[in-house]
């Protein structure tokens, strides 16, 4: 069996520092056995200690991001740039797929909460929501809550017509955001000194 590691990067998102001066990267392992044809890529995290490989880990699949919007969305439109800086900016690899909702049952099918609503791997990036789409599945009627909208983003900088950098972040690599950011829009609103 060989073992050959190429597309090295630094794993940016962990802060590519730990313990004992180890330090993290994101790489693609090609695995070969003595049998020919018989060899797979897998997407491995290394993680090195005095110069060795320490660690080899096998990350799941690239994730997927979903961002649904419809046309004329001003914010989806400016949306979209910041994403794929905000992917290479951390080194991330991700498909990106757009889903364009044409009209009021095309928003009801795919649970639409206003332009752009972003899932990765099929959730919702802002938490709240994801956990209220769970218990949505089951209901098959028509909802309110989906329609042809603009979206609006709660976040720690007020609100906002696309979501924060660091929910899309924590949804990629797992890591649910604070409690004190669930709040909705109209919770926050609803605020005696909202502003």
């Amino acid at each position: 069996m060989s073992v050959r590691i190429t597309d090295l990067t630094p794993d940016l998102i962990d802060g590519n520092t730990g313990d004992g001066g180890a330090r993290g990267f994101r790489a693609v392992a090609h695995v070969s056995s003595p049998d020919p044809g018989d060899s797979r890529q897998l997407p491995v995290r290394l993680t090195l200690r005095d110069g060795l490989i320490a660690e080899i880990c096998i990350l799941d699949e690239p994730p997927s991001i979903e961002v649904l919007y419809f046309d004329g969305c001003p914010n989806h439109e400016t949306f979209l740039p910041r994403l794929q800086g905000l992917l290479a900016e951390h080194h991330i690899t991700a498909r990106v797929t757009l889903i364009r909702i044409s009209d009021h049952d095309d928003a009801q099918a795919h649970r639409f909460l206003g332009s752009p609503t972003v899932r990765v791997n099929g959730y919702d990036v802002d938490r709240a929501v994801a956990g209220q789409e769970l218990a949505d599945a089951r209901h098959d009627g028509d909802d309110n809550r989906y329609a042809m909208q603009c979206r609006l983003y709660l976040g720690p900088e007020g609100i906002r017509g696309a979501p924060p950098d660091q929910w899309i972040l924590d949804a990629l690599i797992g890591r649910p955001h604070p409690p004190e950011r669930r709040r909705s829009v109209t919770e926050w609103f609803e605020q005696p000194n909202a502003t």
